[in-house]
């Protein structure tokens, strides 16, 4: 919940803890690199288990984009 958050997100920061209230990030690794990350913004708290469904699916998205 990015309303509990105390830390800073980058240059939007205010921006963003104004909009949003779940953040998410998957780090994007290609060949044993970090290539990258998917970061996942929402305007509702996330579900913080974390084995629900849309954490592995998110999961395996960024797997494959990775590899794009």
């Amino acid at each position: 919940d990015l309303r509990e958050a105390s830390y800073t997100m980058g240059p939007a920061s205010p921006t963003v803890r104004g909009q949003f209230l779940g953040f998410y990030a998957v780090p994007l690794v290609a060949r044993g690199q970090v290539v990258g990350a998917l970061e996942v913004l929402q305007l509702q708290p996330l579900d913080p288990d974390p084995d629900s469904e849309w954490q592995a699916y998110l999961h395996a998205f960024a797997g494959q984009a990775a590899l794009a």
